[in-house]
């Protein structure tokens, strides 16, 4: 949260990336998120930076190379604008797992995508590529290679 108050304190469009694995990010570790319980989901730690990057009075962009799931997706979600490679995938394992996706997820895909689609992601586990996201508006543009 310190680069939050450093960009308040100076200014300038914050653009989140993956590293160069092919990934943007993969979200929670699957064998530490079953060992949750009732309180670290109450806990909220990813929503409330989530929350926090939204509420930055700066343009925030999410450039989307490869894989975007679970927490990772939900960090795209929640970014002003969301910028794509070819390979981009977002999903939501969640389902699969027997558990609901965090995060703001759920708000965030209703707003950006609708309810029908939001659901096939969140409850049935369909996984969007770059093309499918381009034409449902969840990204604004997909580009050919990496983008940063």
């Amino acid at each position: 949260m310190g680069v939050c108050a450093e960009l308040e304190a100076e200014p300038k469009v914050l653009i989140l990336t993956g590293g160069t694995s092919g990934v943007f990010a993969g979200g929670a570790d699957i064998a530490e998120l079953l060992q949750r319980r009732r309180n670290d989901a109450l806990a909220g730690i990813n929503l409330r930076l989530f929350e926090r990057i939204r509420a930055l009075l700066i343009p925030t962009v999410a450039a989307v190379d490869g894989w975007a799931l679970g927490g990772g997706a939900g960090l795209a979600y929640a970014r002003d604008l969301r910028i794509a490679t070819v390979r981009a995938k977002f999903g939501q394992p969640e389902p699969r797992l027997g558990i609901l996706a965090g995060a703001g997820a759920a708000f965030g895909l209703v707003r950006l995508l609708g309810e029908s689609v939001a659901k096939q992601v969140l409850l049935r586990g369909r996984t969007l590529d770059a093309n499918d996201a381009l034409r449902m508006g969840l990204v604004s543009e997909v580009v050919d290679r990496k983008i940063c």
